[in-house]
């Protein structure tokens, strides 16, 4: 009878365990996500260091060194206390720092409704002009409503071969103007994000004929390039960068484990008392 009862026992506890531990590598994607500390107005980019690279792009596949993208990050950022990554950085690395030339622009295309496609009215365009210092989000149609961020704000700069730029989360919100019925989390959760150097549009002043964009180089189209843009479900209090959240889930998780092996442990020997 001692010998049958001490198998349940260890038949419990170990089935107590591979619970507990499943239920970890299961929790873990979904409540920790890594927020990083990012400054736009430091001259300095080592503040990327921890980020994993997001996209890359062959060198070499535009000829213009300055404005030949090479690779991109991508970075949320907490400033509050209430756990939710309330900006979203952008970093991208050109083959040179020769610059994007006259009118040149940076801009990261984000793929609201994750759809694959990054020019439909309802996706966002936030694009950075090193040249003033000053940062618009357009629709992804370059059409619409616009949100300026003037450069007194301070949310973007030009360091050697390396842009960086960031922009509230709230301020990608829907516009007024956007397809009746997007949720107010719009452009936030999973989605898709690519990469764009490129000379703005303009008005020609002799005969008022608008000159659209000129593209220049844009990151390696597939795999379509995910990141999860922070809502109050996917980030919960765990502000901190780099591996240090992932130990302080795992301390509480072990200590969970170990209590609830002995708390099962337990019971399973007052049933045979």
């Amino acid at each position: 009878m001692n010998v049958f009862n001490f198998k349940r026992i260890r038949t419990g506890a170990v089935g107590l365990l591979i619970a507990i531990f499943a239920a970890f590598f299961l929790i873990i994607p979904v409540a920790y996500a890594a927020l990083y500390n990012i400054s736009t107005t430091d001259n300095s980019v080592s503040d990327w260091d921890p980020v994993p690279v997001f996209q890359t792009d062959p060198e070499g596949d535009w000829p213009d060194a300055g404005q030949d993208i090479v690779e991109a990050k991508v970075a949320s950022m907490d400033t509050t206390d209430n756990g939710v990554g309330d900006f979203i950085h952008f970093l991208v690395k050109t083959s040179s720092d020769a610059g994007l030339g006259e009118m040149g622009r940076v801009a990261a295309s984000i793929d609201c409704n994750n759809n694959g496609v990054f020019e439909e009215f309802d996706d966002r365009l936030v694009l950075f002009n090193p040249e003033a210092g000053s940062l618009i989000i357009l629709h992804g149609t370059r059409f619409g409503q616009a949100v300026l961020i003037p450069p007194d704000a301070q949310q973007g700069q030009k360091v050697g071969q390396y842009y960086e730029w960031g922009v509230a989360i709230d301020d990608l919100f829907p516009f007024v103007d956007d397809t009746p019925g997007l949720p107010d989390n719009h452009c936030q959760g999973i989605v898709g994000i690519e990469f764009q150097t490129f000379k703005a549009g303009f008005i020609r002043p002799d005969d008022g004929v608008f000159v659209p964009p000129e593209i220049y180089d844009t990151t390696e189209a597939g795999p379509y390039a995910m990141f999860n843009i922070p809502t109050a479900v996917s980030i919960h209090s765990i502000g901190v960068s780099g591996g240090s959240g992932h130990a302080v889930l795992l301390l509480a998780v072990a200590s969970l484990a170990v209590g609830g092996t002995a708390i099962g442990l337990k019971r399973a020997y007052r049933r045979i008392r």
